[in-house]
């Protein structure tokens, strides 16, 4: 697999915890005016309320929301689908400071404008931030092999060094990680990782991902396929067999370096 960012990042569906990277934005009090125009347009005068301040932490729309009111209740929104979204508006509003109201779509694109404008904002970190730390960690304390891939004797030698390795049980006798206990093969800048240690190295952090998640995660920052199938191959040079693995190939972040995949 290899690492080549995209330049956006996606955001953590709003179940996943958000981790704040840096200090809000804007730490001033929200302006009156449109303070007072959110308000209203919640229905917050008709039970005695105003806005006390407000909170976005991520980006677009699942990026989460808190309200806070002035006697500080908060009225908390996962994401700003959610804070866009008649019935859960309304629900909220109903169990937080008792306002009985319905909305519209459009009243609660409006109010969406008017929480940007007053919202001291947070940056998070991203599924995207976390792949790439996944990645980086495994590269770092993986073995490094040198090896010419035009080279097929010594191509087919690094091969079955690999399939003799098992960093799993590595880990069930030596107190070592998967990543240390793995070995990436290193071709004029390309190196090259078995996808199923990454795979495991990867659901330490993330138990429930699959193979596909995985895969699609470290495509995302730049851990390309190799060709179509991603199939990497090497051949004895003087007897008929092959060791071959799907893998993937790109050009990483770090240090210009680049990074392929095996399976």
């Amino acid at each position: 697999m290899a690492d080549r960012s995209p330049a956006g990042g996606t955001q953590p569906p709003p179940h996943a915890p958000a981790l704040e990277l840096a200090r809000p934005q804007s730490g001033s009090t929200p302006p009156v005016q449109t303070t007072e125009q959110l308000a209203e347009l919640l229905h917050l005068p008709d039970v005695g309320r105003s806005i006390k301040t407000a909170r976005i932490t991520g980006q677009g729309a699942r990026a989460s929301v808190d309200l806070v009111l002035d006697d500080d209740t908060t009225l908390t929104f996962e994401s700003v689908k959610d804070f866009a979204h008649p019935g859960r508006m309304a629900l909220e509003l109903a169990m937080g400071p008792g306002v009985e109201a319905t909305f519209k779509a459009p009243q609660l694109i409006k109010a969406v404008t008017l929480l940007r404008a007053i919202a001291d904002q947070h940056e998070a970190v991203t599924f995207d931030d976390l792949s790439r730390e996944l990645g980086r960690t495994f590269l770092q304390s993986a073995t490094r092999h040198d090896v010419d891939f035009n080279d097929q004797a010594a191509r087919w030698e690094a091969f079955c060094m690999l399939e003799r390795f098992d960093p799993i049980a590595s880990t069930r006798r030596d107190p070592v990680t998967i990543a240390q206990a793995s070995v990436v093969l290193h071709d004029q800048g390309t190196r090259y990782v078995r996808c199923s240690w990454f795979g495991s190295h990867f659901r330490r952090e993330n138990p429930t991902a699959s193979p596909q998640e995985v895969a699609h995660r470290m495509q995302r920052v730049g851990w390309l396929r190799r060709g179509r199938e991603g199939r990497i191959k090497a051949t004895p040079p003087a007897r008929k067999g092959q060791l071959a693995w799907s893998g993937q190939v790109g050009r990483s972040g770090v240090a210009g370096a680049r990074r392929a995949g095996l399976k």
